[in-house]
């Protein structure tokens, strides 16, 4: 199979509705279209897989959300419920177009109308209880599985790209779908041999499968292992979208597997608060801890000048909600990979999302100590006072705040805080951002806070120790 050539853009990764259209762009492109009957006829897939992919691939919009999505039907009594019917002529019927049904309709002969019955008492009035709705599970599983299948088993950089772009798109309408890769994944082609490659070789047998076909029995597959392998393929389009739907598969894991959220992996939506990170988890994943490691190699080597370092920003954004994640992005050295493009992004508009996430970066890591410590060091402070000077958003107002406020509550414990955010002149700045008005309620108050601990910490500063810096700086004002 000739491989697609796919034009990759020049400019920062696409988010939001960009993102939707370049992975459009792949799958509307004629010379992406694959051959999935060519794929099941080299035992690459199987039957199921095959089926399933023909279901969703180049489908209109609305019927791929109707096999994705759970969708709630009120049971009624004396009927079966979604149980006994057929799911697949359910989802037709929910996006067959209405005209066709007003013309059924017409052409059924015309009955009398029979005369309403007589109005009842309100005390002999039956009352009606509603069943409660049942949720109908649709094929989310079964056709994330036969993309993951399609993944794993197959090397030829068309196929890999088209799979990659349907779950780009599919994430991209609805981040709420990335639990459907957070979970086991049904994949009945897949053989033994490989089911435990090396997480970080690369080389986990692509083409392994089709020595042995199908297996016979319905196997389950990790999909965050197989995205995680895509990291090491050469070009820069799988690497991209891999790490994508990798940080929100992440991201929507439940507590305690792993990296875990709330089954909601939005991007550019802020976080829950963590507690105290004084005593970090230690152990993560492995799967998690490898992706830190390829998002720490970006940050220090980019493998593509302007698309790495935000790509790898971007997935830190998510993976880092969780605490295991921080201590392990500490270890290795990544807190103080973030002070460049935090200060290259600072006062460029065109940077905003780019620096709103290296902003939510620095929040995350402000509960962690050992990774608070380290960014104030690397210089984080005077970084954040920047953004929040000279921020065009609200959202990077609000997340900067957030963070000198954590940091600046522990400045007793982390040296130096409350210097170096009187010397970045952070009081001018929450000082002219309080004369703004602000459409998030908790502008304000955070302003007072950062303001009310700023002041606190420059009075633990006594004269000696502002001597004893100057000394040690080798500058005497």
């Amino acid at each position: 199979m000739a491989a697609a050539a796919v034009r990759l853009p020049t400019g920062p990764p696409p988010g939001g509705a960009d993102e939707l259209a370049e992975a459009l762009a792949v799958l509307e492109s004629p010379a992406a279209a694959v051959p999935w009957d060519a794929l099941a006829a080299s035992r690459l897939i199987g039957e199921r897989e095959l089926q399933a992919l023909r279901r969703y691939d180049s489908k209109p919009e609305a019927l791929q959300a109707s096999l994705l999505d759970e969708v709630s039907v009120e049971g009624r009594s004396g009927r079966r419920g979604v149980g006994g019917a057929c799911a697949w002529c359910l989802s037709i019927a929910r996006v067959e177009p209405a005209v066709a049904i007003a013309t059924r309709q017409r052409s059924l002969p015309a009955r009398a109308t029979p005369a309403p019955p007589p109005p009842l008492s309100p005390a002999l009035t039956p009352r009606k209880t509603p069943s409660p709705p049942q949720k109908n599970p649709q094929f989310g599983p079964a056709i994330v599985g036969a993309i993951v299948s399609v993944l794993r088993n197959v090397s030829s950089e068309e196929a890999v790209h088209r799979a990659l772009a349907m779950l780009v798109a599919m994430l991209a309408r609805s981040p709420a779908r990335a639990a459907l890769l957070a979970r086991p994944l049904p994949a009945d082609s897949l053989s033994a041999a490989a089911d435990a490659p090396d997480l970080l070789s690369g080389d986990g047998g692509a083409e392994a499968a089709a020595a042995s076909g199908p297996s016979s029995t319905t196997q389950e597959v990790d999909a965050c292992a197989v995205l995680l392998r895509l990291l090491q393929r050469p070009d820069w389009f799988t690497q991209e979208k891999a790490a994508r739907v990798l940080a929100q598969a992440l991201a929507a894991r439940p507590p305690g597997s792993g990296v875990g959220g709330s089954g909601s992996s939005n991007g550019t939506s802020e976080i829950r608060a963590a507690a105290d990170d004084k005593n970090p988890t230690t152990s993560v994943d492995p799967i998690t801890a490898a992706f830190l490691e390829w998002c720490c190699g970006q940050l220090r080597r980019p493998a593509h000048p302007a698309r790495a370092v935000p790509s790898a920003v971007r997935a830190l954004s998510l993976v880092l909600r969780e605490k295991s994640a921080r201590a392990a992005f500490t270890r290795s050295g990544g807190p103080a990979l973030l002070s460049a493009p935090l200060r290259a992004a600072t006062g460029s508009p065109a940077e905003s999302q780019l620096l709103y996430e290296l902003c939510l970066c620095l929040w995350q890591l402000s509960f962690c100590r050992p990774a608070a410590e380290a960014a104030v060091t690397a210089g984080a402070v005077p970084s954040l006072v920047a953004a929040l000077r000279s921020a065009h958003k609200e959202k990077v107002v609000r997340v900067a705040l957030f963070a000198l406020r954590n940091l600046l509550e522990a400045d007793p414990e982390i040296e130096g805080v409350a210097h170096q955010a009187a010397e970045a002149g952070l009081a001018k700045a929450v000082a002219t951002r309080r004369l703004q008005q602000w459409g998030d309620e908790d502008v304000a108050p955070a302003l007072e806070q950062v303001s009310q601990r700023l002041a606190k910490g420059v009075e633990l500063l006594s004269s000696w120790e502002a001597y004893r810096r100057e000394l040690t700086s080798g500058r005497l004002d």
